[in-house]
């Protein structure tokens, strides 16, 4: 029971830092820099699996057009990751953007992937473009994107142009998270931590 309670609260105050993440790069970017998504729900909505996953199958794709210049010439070193116990699977995994290279090659699964592609000189415009499809498997935690870099089309006559960096994004979830009691309860460990940290600390020698 103590393990089960300490998992938890590890993933709760990962998903803390992830909302508080989020909130921030909601704050300071466009509403046109590139997107990534779950091609199932689509843009702006996490893809919610029931616990437990047992290799469940997400389809990532991205947004050539929402990139600035309505464009996109490539994108580097885009890393998604898991939280709390959530892992990554070999099931059905295949990198399916043009030009793809990802890391670790061979993919044989784990926590994490980074991925580069689409690096094509004529230019990317559609609305949605494939990444990948990739397995999850696991009962609480986030598979979220939270790295990366592209080259939008903000040159003239929608040429390559600037290299931008990607907001972070939360694609899957599992399951859905009751956001509000994850900040209440990372919110109490995080004071309950640094009430133990000055307890432990040695008093002062007297002047």
């Amino acid at each position: 029971m103590k393990n089960g309670r300490c998992v938890r609260t590890r993933f709760l105050a990962l998903a803390v830092f992830l909302f508080s993440v989020l909130t921030l790069a909601h704050g300071t970017s466009r509403a046109d820099t590139l997107v990534f998504f779950e091609a199932s729900v689509g843009p702006g909505t996490p893809y919610v699996i029931a616990s437990p996953a047992s290799d469940e199958r997400l389809d990532i794709n991205y947004s050539p057009l929402s990139a600035e210049g309505a464009g996109l010439y490539g994108f580097s070193e885009v890393l998604i990751v898991t939280t709390g116990d959530l892992s990554l699977t070999t099931s059905g995994f295949s990198c399916q953007t043009f030009g793809c290279l990802w890391s670790p090659n061979p993919f044989v699964g784990g926590s994490s992937i980074v991925v580069s592609g689409a690096d094509n000189l004529t230019g990317e415009f559609s609305g949605s473009q494939d990444l990948l499809t990739i397995s999850v498997s696991g009962t609480l935690g986030y598979v979220a994107l939270i790295r990366g870099e592209y080259l939008d089309a903000t040159g003239l006559a929608q040429n390559i142009g600037t290299i931008q960096t990607l907001s972070v994004v939360i694609l899957a979830s599992v399951p859905e998270p009751g956001l509000g009691i994850a900040i209440a309860t990372g919110c109490l460990c995080l004071a309950g931590r640094s009430r133990r940290s000055k307890r432990s600390r040695p008093a002062a020698p007297p002047l």
